[in-house]
């Protein structure tokens, strides 16, 4: 079993997708949440794209530290893909910025609660002692073609001969309709793309508020996008 694992809102929909089309297996969501199914269960405009997986479960995805405690105490893990998002956007993606300046107080609060979740996860997986890859949302929804394939690259290594060469070869060359067709699928525990797939939609959109507040605690770095 590997573990997919991110800050929500970091591309593990995705990453999971490609495990199950790559490998014919499927991926478990969080544990606890019976909405969160393997992806190829859920509804997608091309009915049989995932038609292919089955069998024994072949991933489990993580969004926190404790997740990563449970996973590793119930099963045993081979690796783990950690997917890396820019931490302003992934924090931000999942707090949304207050209306009125009462909820500042709450909101900066929760802010800082998702970073140190954030970089709870990494350190967790860092401590697990079992092998690891990263690999980078940003490029994984970029439109540069040498940036999506080093992601995929990435990913193909890492889980070795349970990848179909054939389907491997199909990815590389149609990923951005089957990245498409992934984003559009229903029945699932996800919330949908609020980017529309631009790495910097959130810290473009920053309130000064909370600007200062995300510089104080990360420095001044602004998301990475890979250049071809």
């Amino acid at each position: 079993m590997y573990l997919v694992a991110s800050y929500p809102r970091s591309g593990n929909h995705l990453v999971r997708f490609l495990v199950e089309y790559l490998t014919g297996r499927p991926t478990l969501g969080c544990r606890g949440n019976e909405h969160d199914v393997p992806i190829h269960l859920n509804a997608f405009p091309e009915p049989n794209l995932l038609a292919h997986v089955g069998g024994e479960p072949i991933g489990q995805k993580v969004h926190s530290a404790d997740e990563v405690a449970e996973a590793l105490a119930g099963d045993e893990i081979k690796g783990t893909i950690l997917i890396l998002r820019h931490p302003a956007e992934a924090v931000m993606s999942h707090v949304r910025q207050p209306r009125w300046v009462g909820d500042y107080p709450r909101y900066l609060r929760r802010l800082d609660q998702g970073i140190k979740q954030y970089f709870c996860l990494k350190e967790a997986i860092l401590r697990s002692g079992v092998p690891s890859v990263n690999v980078t949302y940003e490029n994984l929804i970029s439109e540069c073609e040498e940036c999506f394939l080093k992601e995929l690259d990435l990913i193909v290594r890492f889980l070795g001969p349970a990848v179909d060469p054939e389907r491997e070869a199909i990815v590389r060359l149609d990923y951005r309709r089957l990245r498409a067709l992934n984003a559009m699928a229903t029945g699932r525990a996800w919330g949908g793309i609020r980017s529309g797939f631009n790495p910097r939609h959130y810290s473009e959109r920053a309130d000064p508020i909370t600007s200062r507040f995300l510089r104080r605690r990360l420095g001044d770095k602004r998301p990475d996008i890979a250049a071809a």
